[in-house]
C-alpha cells in the first residue's frame, strides 16, 4: 500500500516527477549501505520493498516539491511492470526500445554484452562493479550502449518524427516547477535559457 499525506495519495505521476514525497532509499536500507556501499541494493526483494513502504512516513504531501527518490522510481518500475503483467525489462523491451530501435539497452545481459561493459570507477580511480537493483530496476537497472543512448536521445530532440510521438511529447511536458528556470517532466528536467518561453 503506497502511504499518502494531507489527504492525498502519491500517483504514478508524482512518482514519475520525483514529486511522491518519499525518502531517497527504501525503509531498511540504511545497513545495507553500511555493510555494502559498493552493492547496497542488491540483496534487496520485492517482499522487504513492500514491507518497507508499508512502514513509510512522506515527507511532504504529494505533488508538492521535487526531491529525487531511488525509492520512487524503483516503485514506479515496479508498479508498471504489475499493471502491464510482465517484468520490468521486458515491458521496457517492448514498449520503448523495440519501437526506437534499441537493441543493446537491457537489464540481463549476455556474455558478449557483459565483456562490453564499461567497468565504473569509486571518485578515488578504484573500480567497482555496477549496482544490481533487483527490487529497483526502475531506479537504474537498465544497461545501455553510446550508439543506443543517441538514438534515444535522438527520439527525444525531434519527437514527431518517432514511433512514439505522443509518449516522447507527453513525457517532456512540464508538470512542476523546480527551481527559477527548470521545470520537470515524466522523467525529465526542462531546464530554460533565460528569455525563453515554453
Amino acid at each position: 500500500r503506497v502511504p499518502g499525506r494531507g489527504g492525498r495519495q502519491v500517483t504514478l505521476g508524482d512518482l514519475a516527477s520525483h514529486a511522491g514525497g518519499l525518502p531517497r532509499d527504501p525503509k531498511g536500507t540504511l545497513g545495507r549501505w553500511l555493510g555494502d556501499r559498493r552493492n547496497p541494493y542488491a540483496g534487496l526483494s520485492v517482499e522487504e520493498l513492500y514491507a518497507g513502504l508499508a512502514r513509510t512516513k512522506l515527507r511532504r504531501r504529494p505533488g508538492e516539491r521535487i526531491k529525487y527518490s531511488n525509492l520512487g522510481a524503483g516503485l514506479l518500475g515496479e508498479a508498471l511492470a504489475r499493471a502491464a503483467g510482465q517484468p520490468y525489462e521486458e515491458l521496457v523491451r517492448q514498449r520503448i526500445c523495440v519501437p526506437l530501435g534499441l537493441a543493446d539497452t537491457m537489464i540481463t545481459l549476455t556474455g558478449e554484452q557483459a565483456a562490453r561493459l564499461a567497468t565504473g570507477h569509486t571518485r578515488r580511480g578504484r573500480p567497482v562493479p555496477p549496482f544490481q537493483l533487483p527490487a529497483l530496476a526502475g531506479a537504474g537497472a537498465l544497461r545501455s550502449t553510446a550508439t543506443d543512448l543517441l538514438r534515444f536521445l535522438e527520439a527525444n530532440l525531434d519527437p514527431a518524427h518517432s514511433p512514439l510521438a505522443s509518449q516522447l511529447e507527453r513525457a517532456q511536458y512540464p508538470r512542476l516547477r523546480a527551481a527559477k528556470r527548470m521545470e520537470v517532466g515524466l522523467g525529465w528536467l526542462i531546464a530554460r535559457p533565460p528569455g525563453a518561453s515554453r
